[in-house]
């Protein structure tokens, strides 16, 4: 009996004690009149839980049979998501300078069109460096047989032995791809074009509609998208607001990063390369080294690999050659890890050398070029959801009391007052 119970009168605590009795008996009654199916099936947490395994189980078993009905959401993807992707790539790489316009007190409207403006000169110039790069490449290509002959001939002059076969079988089988397209047929590549003409009109179809759309899309993105945070954060409970908003500017942050420093990382190495081999006077010097600045977009293991071209015509030009390139690439490297790479990328993405490597393996086996090129930005997004998703658990789970783990550089102070008070 508390103190306010005290202060009232017999009568009115008996008349209390008799309306809770009634409640209770209320209360009771409502329970029992309750089902067994409802009391230990639909009020059971497992068995819900074991319901929607089971949902889904049967909705991918039976997905094949229904795929048909997704065609139509997956085209309309298709169409839009070129387009969205090229857009988001020029964003993440001009929106600083959009953003630093606006800090001068220039209206965004019209930074957005400077920048765009400022696009297309760079795009424009560009484009009219392409046909000596087609015109170099296809030579290449014609001249590549003769080029192989006599990197096998000299190689075989440079060494000798039994592990000699080993080492040409794999690089042999490696450039086979390559080697392929010295043999094309432009009449065939013809007739096989017009066979298949409603595959080539549909790829020009996409291809235009991003040509087009992309730019339009860009220019929104640059002028609005700082609105964006905003506009979803309306829409978002407020229990899980702040968390889920803190967690979307990492995601961002991680994305932008890894675009922006891996397309500015490229083309520093590609100029290096371009500029180094013309030096030396390497020959296709120039489509070599924009091959060199593409492939750089794989981390790790572009560099090397686009060194296999030119290491292949240095053998053929001479021994001399072949130490300038294995100079040029000691010089790129070297620049390149000490200057450009850090203070591009840092180490904000914080992912192990071993790590990348499984994951290029992975990407490349499962996917192929697109995997290659798209692995590690989504494996940083992954990353920064689980930590996020961790950091949630273990601020209500009260299992990691005493723990400091690196993963508590997530500022947990940044999540609701509810995820607070449960820890």
């Amino acid at each position: 009996m508390n103190s306010n119970d005290l202060e009232n009168t017999p009568r009115e605590l008996n008349q209390k004690n008799v309306s809770r009795a009634k409640k209770r008996r209320a209360d009771d009654k409502k329970t029992n009149n309750r089902s067994w199916f409802y009391l230990h099936i639909l009020n059971n947490r497992y068995v819900g839980i074991l319901i929607i395994l089971i949902l889904i189980s049967i909705f991918v078993s039976q997905f094949s049979k229904i795929a048909f009905l997704f065609d139509p959401i997956i085209s309309f993807f298709q169409v839009i998501s070129l387009p969205i992707v090229i857009a988001s790539i020029f964003y993440y790489l001009s929106v600083p300078l959009v953003n630093s316009l606006a800090n001068h007190k220039v209206n965004r409207t019209i930074g957005s069109a400077i920048v765009l403006i400022l696009i297309a000169i760079v795009i424009t110039g560009l484009i009219a460096l392409i046909p000596s790069l087609v015109d170099e490449g296809r030579n290449l290509i014609n001249n590549w047989d003769s080029i192989w002959q006599n990197y096998q001939s000299r190689l075989q002059g440079f060494i000798k032995g039994d592990w000699y076969d080993q080492v040409d079988l794999v690089i042999q089988s490696f450039m086979t791809r390559f080697q392929d397209l010295s043999s094309f047929n432009w009449e065939n590549i013809a007739n096989s074009a017009i066979t298949s003409l409603s595959s080539i009109v549909g790829t020009v179809t996409r291809v235009t509609i991003a040509i087009v759309t992309a730019p339009i899309i860009l220019f929104y993105m640059l002028r609005d998208g700082y609105k964006l945070p905003g506009f979803l954060s309306q829409y978002l409970p407020t229990q899980i607001r702040q968390s889920t908003m803190h967690l979307l500017a990492d995601m961002n942050k991680q994305i932008s990063q890894y675009i922006r420093g891996q397309i500015i990382v490229a083309i520093a190495v590609a100029i290096m390369f371009v500029i180094g081999y013309a030096i030396i006077g390497l020959p296709y010097g120039a489509i070599i080294g924009v091959a060199a600045g593409f492939l750089n977009i794989i981390p790790y293991v572009g560099s090397f690999l686009a060194m296999i071209p030119a290491i292949i015509v240095a053998i053929v030009v001479g021994p001399i050659m072949i130490i300038q390139v294995l100079i040029v690439f000691a010089v790129e490297q070297t620049i390149e890890s000490r200057v450009i790479s850090p203070q591009v990328l840092g180490s904000n993405l914080e992912i192990h050398p071993v790590t990348i490597m499984l994951l290029l393996i992975a990407a490349g086996n499962l996917y192929g070029v697109a995997g290659v090129v798209f692995i590690i930005p989504i494996y940083a997004v992954l990353k920064v959801i689980f930590l996020h998703f961790f950091a949630w658990y273990k601020a209500v789970s009260g299992l990691y009391e005493d723990d400091d783990s690196e993963f508590d550089e997530i500022d947990l102070a940044q999540f609701d007052e509810e995820i607070t008070e449960e820890k």
